[in-house]
Formats: structure tokens, C-alpha cells, sequence
């Protein structure tokens, strides 16, 4: 799957809040002896950093970095809802190519 430059700046920023939620959970666990979180807890960190992060983006990526972030909180509702592993990849994996 070919993404145009604009798609990929904004995949990495996404990328970037998830590889930065996953430190700070492992942050939590070893500093503050916290218990581990599950990936629902994770994805919903990460979701909460590119929305903290979304008014330091372009003014024309703003409509869509929020609507990703919406269509993770509906991954995140229908994982929670008892969707198995594989549904939820499948389902990340269809939202992705429907919103970008």
C-alpha cells in the first residue's frame, strides 16, 4: 500500500504517541511500582497524546488527525466490547485504510 507523504507524517505521529504511551506505562511499572496496563489502557494513552499534540500540528492535518483519533476510540470501544485480538487488528487494519 503506497501513502503520500502527508499520510506518512501523520502515521508517524501516531506511531510516535504509541511508542511514547508504551515508555510511559513501562515508566509507571518501575518508578511508581504500578500495576502493568492492559493494551486497551495503552491505545487509550496514545490516543489522549495525539489529541494533547493535535493543536501543534498544521491546520489542514487537524481534521484528520481527529478523526483517526475517533476512529481509535471506536477500536478501543469494540475491543472492550469482547472483540478478539485478530478482530481488532483486522478492524484497526480496515479503519487505516477507510480514514487515510
Amino acid at each position: 500500500m503506497e501513502c503520500s507523504g502527508h499520510t506518512k507524517k501523520i502515521v508517524n505521529a501516531g506511531l510516535c504517541a504509541l511508542c511514547w504511551a508504551i515508555w510511559l506505562n513501562r515508566n509507571d511499572i518501575i518508578f511508581l511500582k504500578s500495576q502493568k496496563q492492559t493494551y486497551l489502557q495503552i491505545l487509550f494513552r496514545a490516543t489522549y497524546l495525539v489529541r494533547m499534540w493535535m493543536p501543534l500540528q498544521k491546520e489542514e492535518d487537524m481534521d484528520t488527525i481527529s478523526t483517526a483519533c475517533r476512529a481509535m476510540s471506536q477500536l478501543q470501544w469494540k475491543s472492550s466490547q469482547g472483540m478478539g485480538g485478530s478482530l481488532v487488528i483486522g478492524y484497526a487494519y480496515n479503519l487505516f485504510l477507510i480514514y487515510f
